[in-house]
């Protein structure tokens, strides 16, 4: 069965995704479906329970489509027999969430590189599970398990002796640029009252700044309602703007910036922007060097000394090895040099799990002080 995937106006079968979408709400829906949809979750739900993210894939079932909660709550105001079962999505997604978190505090402890393989594959199978279903929630947790799956891989080029045809493998695993693009206009067209976007043309560059401008128009529309109102800044709120205009008022969040602790609050400019780790790029530049290279040079030049260029031995090693490349590839040493440090003194970890850890530390300083 497949999943609802906008608001729309044809009743039941456009209500779950099965005909071409339109923005308006559902006039209709079947109450078997509904069931049937909610009974899916809850084996999802037991199976995430009872075995984690692997025996949630093993179930053999698809992945719902998780949607905003200010989309949800959109869709329940109006419809108010789909409430339970948008609750159970986005519950469920919550869970998923979690066991990330889990997952990501576990990649970061040691382990042999078929360990490490076997981590990147569950990472990049849950994105793969993911990316099937488009929703707000699935987006978010799609890129955090490609997030997830640098941790591994970066370990992997940093042993010698795994075969870089392998690590070439898990890497095309992850989506592409317009792929993951493609997810994120998808999501904001289906929840915004109105198309979000339409057709993007050119080349990557192009397409990015047509999604930027598409909220950059959104927002200075919204302003314009507020001043013609002459409605003074300060007393703006999202409940007086028409649901189209309304879209683009975003809620103010906190640290820690991750998919669990934001669960709850609309924040569509991320799928403007992008939540893609720059982690990914820095493991590309790391595969790289080492296919170039062919090893991680250890030894500084004889001419350098401690101090010297607020360089560490590694990077300089790393810029004298590099050299015969550097005019054709740009300064991958530099990333190079940072990502085998982490891993040679175990800190890789994806930005998620760097967050949580941050916010740990500023807990145990504030518990400290006086």
């Amino acid at each position: 069965m497949q999943s609802l995937s906008r608001l729309t106006a044809i009743a039941v079968l456009t209500t779950f995704g099965c005909s071409k979408p339109t923005h308006p709400l559902p006039i209709a829906v079947d109450p078997a479906q509904i069931e049937a949809e909610l009974k899916r979750v809850q084996t999802l739900n037991d199976s995430l329970d009872s075995g984690g993210p692997p025996k949630m894939l093993a179930a053999g079932l698809s992945c719902p489509v998780i949607h905003s909660k200010y989309y949800a709550d959109r869709i329940s105001d109006r419809q108010p027999k789909l409430r339970k079962l948008e609750e159970a999505r986005r519950e469920f997604g919550l869970k998923l969430s979690r066991a990330l978190d889990e997952l990501g505090e576990r990649f970061q402890q040691p382990a042999t590189s078929d360990e490490r393989a076997k981590q990147a594959t569950l990472a990049l199978d849950l994105a793969a599970w993911l990316n099937a279903a488009k929703g707000w929630g699935n987006y978010r947790l799609f890129s955090r398990c490609e997030s997830l799956a640098t941790v591994p891989l970066a370990y992997l080029v940093a042993d010698l002796s795994y075969p870089i045809e392998t690590i070439h493998l898990i890497r095309a695993r992850m989506s592409s640029p317009l792929d993951e693009r493609m997810f994120r206009v998808t999501v904001l067209n289906d929840e915004a009252p109105k198309e979000f976007v339409g057709s993007l043309v050119g080349d990557d560059k192009h397409q990015e700044e047509e999604v930027i401008a598409a909220w950059g128009k959104g927002m200075g529309a919204m302003n314009d309602w507020f001043l013609k109102r002459s409605i003074k800044p300060r007393d703006w709120r999202r409940n007086m703007l028409p649901d189209e205009l309304a879209f683009f008022w975003d809620d103010s969040y906190s640290a820690p910036l991750t998919t669990t602790h934001l669960w709850d609050l609309k924040l569509h400019a991320n799928l403007v922007y992008g939540l893609r780790d720059i982690q990914i790029r820095n493991v590309d530049g790391f595969i790289v060097f080492r296919e170039k290279v062919g090893a991680f040079p250890l030894t500084p030049p004889k001419w350098w000394s401690p101090g010297m260029y607020h360089q560490s031995a590694i990077e300089v090693a790393f810029e004298e090895a590099w050299k015969p490349f550097r005019r054709e590839f740009g300064w991958l040493n530099q990333t190079a040099a940072i990502m085998y440090t982490r891993v040679v003194e175990g800190r890789v970890m994806d930005e998620e799990a760097w967050e949580i850890r941050m916010a740990a530390a500023e807990k145990a300083r504030r518990e400290k002080r006086p």
